[in-house]
C-alpha cells in the first residue's frame, strides 16, 4: 500500500454547529433563458445553464447529487480538491493529507458514474472518507462532499437569499457579457483553493475562499500582528475538522483586515493556527467561509479566476455570524 503526502493538500474546513433541518429532494433543471423577478440576475438573453437547489444547514451548502447510481447528499466545499466518497472501507493507496485541524488518511478510488446540475464523470479519480460523523451532526444521510475537480471550469453562481445555484461554462463568461456585478474581486488558485488578497494597514494577507468553512478563520500570527486597539475579542467556539473531537479557539471581530471592492465593515474570525498547511505547499493567513458569504450572491469562474458579488442582502453583509 503507497503511502505518500499530496503537496496540494485538501483544505477542508467543517466546522460544526449542530442543528438538524428538515430535508428537501429535487433534481437540477436545464434551462436556456433565466428571468424573473426573485433571481438575482435579469438575464433575458438565452444562454445554457444548469440551476440547482440547495439546502443551507448552519452554514453548509447541502446539493443533491448521484454517485453509483445512488442519490442523496452532497455538501459543495470550494475548499476541497475532488470528489470525496463517504465511507470508511474503501480500497486502494493510502495518501496523508492535512486538513485545518487535523492529519487525515483517506483513500484513493475509482468512482464509475458521478452526475450533479448537469456535470457527468465516468471513470474518475476520487476520495473516499469516513465522514459518518457529520451524519450524525447534521443528522441526515452524507454521500460525500463534491470540490474543486467536478466544477474546475465552471462558473458557479450561489444565492443565500433563493437558495439556488446556478452552474455555467467558465469560459464563455455569459455573466459578464449579460450584465455587470457588483464587483469583481481577482482571485489565484493554490492547488485547488481560490485566494484573494486583503490588507490590515500596510500588511498584505492571503485568504482561501471555502464555502466548506461555516466559520471564518483567521491565522494566529496574523492576529499577533494586529495592534490591540484593531479588534475586538467576542468570545470562544468550538472548531472542528474531520477529527472527531473538537477544540475550543477564540473569536475577534475586528473591522483592520479589508478587501477591496466589498462593502464590509466588520468581519468575525476564529482564530486558530495554519501553518502547518505550508508543509503543503499552501500559505494563506485565513479562510473566508460563511460568515463571508452568506448576505451575498456571488460567482466563482474558475476558468477567468474572478469572484463576482452580484447582489447583497441587508445587515447579513456585515458579515457577522
Amino acid at each position: 500500500m503507497n503511502t505518500r503526502k499530496r503537496k496540494w493538500a485538501p483544505v477542508i474546513a467543517v466546522l460544526m454547529m449542530i442543528q438538524a433541518v428538515p430535508g428537501f429532494s429535487q433534481e437540477g433543471q436545464r434551462y436556456s433563458i433565466y428571468a424573473g423577478t426573485d433571481d438575482v440576475l435579469p438575464l433575458v438573453q438565452a444562454v445554457s445553464y444548469t440551476k440547482v437547489p440547495f439546502e443551507l444547514v448552519d452554514g453548509l451548502i447541502f446539493v443533491k447529487a448521484e454517485v453509483e447510481g445512488q442519490w442523496g447528499n452532497f455538501i459543495l466545499d470550494t475548499g476541497a480538491p475532488s470528489l470525496i466518497i463517504n465511507g470508511e472501507n474503501m480500497k486502494g493507496g493510502t495518501e496523508e493529507w492535512q486538513g485545518i485541524t487535523d492529519d487525515i488518511k483517506p483513500h484513493a478510488i475509482t468512482v464509475n458514474q458521478f452526475s450533479w446540475a448537469g456535470i457527468e464523470k465516468k471513470g474518475i479519480e476520487a476520495i473516499g472518507l469516513d465522514i459518518s460523523h457529520l451524519e450524525e451532526a447534521y443528522q441526515r444521510k452524507v454521500l460525500g462532499i463534491i470540490g474543486y475537480q467536478i466544477f474546475s471550469d465552471r462558473e458557479i453562481l450561489v444565492n443565500p437569499q433563493t437558495k439556488q445555484i446556478i452552474i455555467l461554462d467558465g469560459k464563455k463568461n455569459y455573466l459578464n457579457r449579460i450584465t455587470q456585478p457588483i464587483s469583481t474581486i481577482p482571485f489565484t488558485i493554490e492547488g485547488h483553493l481560490p485566494v484573494i488578497s486583503a490588507k490590515a494597514g500596510s500588511r498584505t494577507f492571503r485568504f482561501g475562499f471555502d464555502s466548506g468553512c461555516t466559520s471564518n478563520l483567521l491565522d494566529q500570527k496574523v492576529l499577533d500582528q494586529l495592534s490591540g486597539g484593531a479588534y475586538e475579542i467576542v468570545g470562544h467556539k468550538q472548531l472542528q475538522g474531520f477529527a472527531e473531537e473538537p477544540r475550543e479557539v477564540q473569536v475577534i471581530s475586528t473591522s483592520a483586515i479589508t478587501f477591496e471592492n466589498l462593502p464590509i465593515q466588520n468581519t468575525t474570525y476564529l482564530v486558530t493556527g495554519l501553518s502547518h498547511l505550508e508543509e503543503s505547499g499552501i500559505h494563506i493567513d485565513g479562510f473566508l467561509g460563511y460568515p463571508f458569504f452568506k448576505g451575498l450572491a456571488f460567482s466563482i469562474n474558475y476558468a477567468s479566476n474572478q469572484l463576482s458579488i452580484w447582489g447583497i442582502h441587508g445587515e447579513e453583509a456585515e458579515l457577522i455570524p
